[in-house]
């Protein structure tokens, strides 16, 4: 069946597009990016670098990869500003965010703790619970809220822009679902709300 949304996304840039350029997608961190990259790659036929940004990863390699067209996420805390003026000045930048803090910080909370950050459409659902300390939990508020900040700095820079919460139901086109939210996953949202009035 055709995903009617999925295509209105898609064809919101493709006029924007020049053919051959590399896709740039600008994001914080729980907002879909990884799966938005699998489906943009595939639609435009372009390499899906996804995490070549990623603190892991060799800088020194990163000229290598985005000489060519790609796809390529990257989040405020992993910007070289040199790699990052030539992605931008020559790239489609579009920007990924969230407007549900709580489920954000939730959903970055829950693959902290649990080591899981993606998972695939035949991976099987196993309920669990999630312990947390007040501690943990406001370290874990404080990161999300500085790369929102940090996003928004940079977002003047997007040529468009998206919300999770609106292409999240089109994103399980990309072979990927949401992370399992644990069973007290309604009294983690309770114990982040908390944290974030005392911040």
């Amino acid at each position: 069946m055709e995903n009617k949304k999925l295509y209105s996304i898609i064809d919101s840039i493709e006029s924007s597009i020049i053919k051959g350029q590399s896709i740039v997608l600008l994001s914080s961190y729980r907002t879909g990016s990884t799966a938005l990259c699998r489906l943009l790659s595939t639609h435009f036929k372009l390499l899906n670098l996804d995490e070549l940004f990623h603190r892991n990863n060799d800088p020194a390699t990163y000229n290598d990869y985005i000489k060519n067209p790609c796809v390529v996420k990257i989040q405020p805390d992993q910007i070289i500003q040199s790699h990052w003026n030539n992605l931008t000045a020559n790239g489609y930048v579009i920007g990924l965010s969230r407007r549900s803090l709580l489920d954000q910080i939730a959903s970055f909370y829950c693959c902290h703790v649990t080591g899981t950050w993606h998972r695939y459409s035949d991976c099987s659902r196993q309920e669990y619970e999630i312990e947390w300390t007040k501690h943990d939990l406001e370290d874990q508020c404080r990161y999300i809220i500085k790369m929102n900040k940090e996003y928004k700095k940079l977002r003047q820079i997007c040529a468009t822009e998206f919300f999770y919460e609106d292409i999240c139901d089109d994103l399980q086109y990309s072979g990927m679902k949401p992370t399992v939210r644990p069973s007290n996953y309604q009294d983690l949202l309770q114990a982040i709300h908390n944290c974030l009035t005392l911040l």
